[in-house]
């Protein structure tokens, strides 16, 4: 996946407003904050196909071979060694249809945060049009508040934070995927996916 160009991050100063405080300087930061959660959000996505392409690859490796045990124990073979293979390949495959249970709700997580990229978006723009509340940094801030509690994962808070805070989109991405991907005690760790 190849990175489209960044905007340079002016950060957010909607909570201590100065003399240069700008409306402008307000929609880059936002935007370097959607930017941030798209590339994300596709890092998510093209990790989760990475599992399913596997997952299902196995699967049907697995579901072939019992086939084949199971056509040798219809034709009378030695069931007892047979039926130890069967149950362990039945195993695996239950064990592989689980992994991509998951990660098909993976899918659906991505879906969230491409939704939370929406609603910042068109907030973002609802203000922009409205040019009694472009000028007002409160206005800037009450959008902010309302986008950073929207946020279910905390590594999605953390980089609204750290984007709001002025850091590069790659210090955010880095952020993210290391309290997302790597912290055990996230909450986006597969730990709370339910199955089906």
């Amino acid at each position: 996946m190849q990175s489209a160009p960044q905007p340079s991050n002016p950060g957010s100063s909607s909570h201590q407003p100065d003399m240069d405080w700008s409306q402008a300087k307000e929609t880059i930061a936002m935007l370097c904050l959607a930017t941030a959660q798209i590339e994300a959000a596709l890092k998510d996505a093209s990790h989760s196909v990475d599992e399913l392409a596997g997952s299902f690859t196995k699967i049907a490796n697995d579901s072939e071979y019992v086939l084949k045990i199971a056509n040798s124990l219809e034709q009378g073979g030695d069931n007892s060694a047979d039926t130890k293979h069967l149950t362990e390949s039945a195993t695996e495959l239950h064990s592989e249809i689980k992994s991509s249970i998951v990660a098909f709700q993976f899918h659906d997580r991505v879906s969230q945060k491409l939704s939370h990229v929406n609603k910042s978006l068109g907030l973002v723009a609802e203000l922009i049009r409205d040019p009694n509340r472009l000028f007002q940094p409160n206005e800037w801030l009450i959008i902010q508040d309302e986008i950073s509690k929207s946020y279910s994962l905390e590594c999605e808070r953390l980089m609204f934070e750290k984007i709001m805070e002025g850091a590069t989109i790659e210090d955010a991405l880095r952020l993210y995927e290391n309290h997302g991907l790597n912290n055990p005690g996230s909450t986006d760790t597969e730990d709370d996916v339910e199955l089906f």
